[in-house]
């Protein structure tokens, strides 16, 4: 795998695998953060797979009848139309959920061993990988692909473009990165993945990329790059590449978004955007997402001024003024300064975000602020009713104020809700189905997951099942070892009932289509 590199003007690709969901409606933010971190040092293209094979296979992106006025029966047609024909080229090979990506009978993802040899023997990609998706890639001729992998079912699809890069001639440097190699890296080095990629990049992506530019472009040893894991440095820190204590959120370009169709998803489109990296809080007890933004799992936060101006830069450039903030969970003070920054420039932003319930959103006054700054949607972690404190959330514990509280200054509310939690109980998930239909008034859409043992946590009242096919996975299955605790199968039956029952009764909660338009003045004007 070796090849000559040149001294200078190093070409980099940035490659957004297959098996994302089809439902965003924007690309996904972590290329145009490593992109705007290579300008100046690189020659850098960006190219979402993602949407090129739905595109290539299924006519991607199908649309929204062109009427207004749309009922709920209406929106079924286009969405679950679309599901069916992404089920339809599977068979019963597995299931594909348009809102997930593809989920193949025997999850192959979670093995080490099943996903090498899928990645070597072709999955149902490899068509599309081999005839346009690598050519596109080497079309480029980089020196440098750098290939994102935010979700686990995209790493055996990752691992199986470098494979047939490797096959098609390229001899450069191939590295993966993203929010489950961080997660995975210690697994992931074990294996034989070093036999066709040689790096990954770990935790936040932007200074190792640059570290490793540097190194080919110097011909300085891998081992000195801070963030990197290569087959011969099995940690991505050490007493030599030490890692930095001090935010460089601040110091990053506005994300680049060039060569990604922006304005070409599914919905109505909007441009995501990046505050606060990891969550602030982090304290959870269920919870193991901020782990891939390091151990702490919180690595500081973007000024308010710099997310305003990247608003301003992007929305000139690309004429949408809809921002989806991915951030785990937005900080109040930040939203604050931001909400008086757009209202002083008297720019008709649209925004939404992942938030937790903070007493500030219940301040009639706050949540006037952001109303008028054009905040149209918050996502709570409400998770459940009346047994919250097994989960150590310590956030305002009066949802309904603040859900009100938001609606009365035109924000819509998001509830996510998690079951089965240990030292959570049947009856408060019932309940909180309960406060969900009873408010639907207030509260927009929803979302019900079962709990599930996530991996960087744990939990005492259970006992993880993991099988020796299973060194790839995120979460896992277990069994209670104490009176009073549900066991997977159980927390998996009720939750599909509650989720039946919510469905029938408030569809619009947990309708697909109908998310992808609630939260945009112009999806509510065409919902009516």
């Amino acid at each position: 795998m070796s090849k000559n590199f040149a001294n200078s003007g190093l070409r980099v690709c940035l490659v957004f695998p297959p098996n994302w969901n089809c439902t965003a409606g924007s690309p996904h933010l972590g290329l145009p953060c490593i992109s705007a971190a290579l300008a100046g040092m690189t020659n850098t293209t960006s190219l979402d797979l993602n949407h090129g094979f739905l595109s290539w296979a299924f006519g991607y992106p199908p649309g929204i009848p062109n009427t207004r006025c749309l009922d709920l029966e209406s929106l079924n047609e286009p969405y679950f139309a679309f599901q069916d024909l992404l089920q339809a080229s599977i068979g019963s090979s597995g299931e594909w959920v348009a809102s997930e990506g593809l989920r193949l009978v025997g999850s192959p993802e979670c093995s080490s061993r099943k996903s090498l040899e899928l990645a070597h023997s072709g999955s149902p990609f490899r068509k599309y990988i081999a005839e346009v998706g690598a050519p596109a890639i080497l079309a480029s001729d980089p020196d440098i692909i750098g290939i994102g992998v935010p979700s686990l079912l995209q790493l055996y699809v990752a691992i199986e473009v470098a494979v047939v890069l490797r096959q098609q001639g390229f001899t450069g440097h191939i590295t993966l990165g993203g929010n489950t190699i961080s997660r995975l890296y210690p697994e992931l080095s074990s294996a034989d993945i070093f036999d066709t990629v040689d790096s990954l990049v770990v935790f936040e992506g932007e200074e190792p990329i640059r570290g490793l530019v540097k190194a080919i472009e110097q011909s300085t040893p891998f081992e000195l790059v801070s963030g990197l894991v290569t087959e011969n440095k099995q940690e991505p820190f050490n007493s030599t590449t030490g890692r930095r204590k001090e935010s460089l959120a601040d110091m990053w370009s506005t994300p680049q978004f060039d060569g990604l169709p922006v304005g070409r998803y599914w919905g109505c489109n909007y441009i995501p955007i990046l505050a606060a990296r990891g969550c602030y809080y982090g304290k959870c007890s269920f919870c193991a997402i901020p782990f891939g933004w390091g151990p702490n799992g919180f690595a500081g936060q973007r000024s308010a001024k710099r997310v305003y101006q990247d608003m301003l830069s992007l929305s000139e450039l690309y004429g949408i003024y809809r921002f989806k903030f991915v951030d785990e969970a937005l900080p109040v003070p930040l939203m604050r300064e931001l909400a008086r920054l757009i209202l002083d420039g008297n720019v008709e932003f649209e925004w939404e975000g992942y938030t937790r319930l903070e007493k500030a959103f219940g301040d009639p006054e706050f949540a006037r602020l952001l109303g008028q700054a054009g905040f149209r949607k918050g996502y709570f972690g409400v998770e459940i009713l009346g047994s919250r404190n097994a989960l150590n959330k310590k956030d305002a514990n009066d949802p309904l104020r603040i859900f009100e509280n938001c609606s009365v200054h035109g924000i819509r509310g998001h509830c996510f809700c998690m079951f089965g939690y240990p030292g959570t109980t049947y009856a408060d998930a019932v309940a909180t189905v309960d406060f969900l239909i009873k408010h639907s008034a207030v509260i927009d859409t929803a979302d019900i997951f079962p709990w599930t043992y996530a991996k960087h946590t744990n939990v005492p009242q259970v006992k993880r099942i993991v099988t020796s096919d299973q060194d790839w996975a995120l979460e896992f299955d277990h069994e209670a070892i104490e009176p009073g605790v549900f066991s997977s199968s159980e927390i998996q039956r009720f939750v599909a009932d509650l989720e039946d029952r919510l469905w029938s009764e408030v569809p619009r909660m947990l309708h697909p289509t109908y998310r992808m338009l609630s939260p945009w003045k112009a999806g509510l004007e065409c919902i009516g």
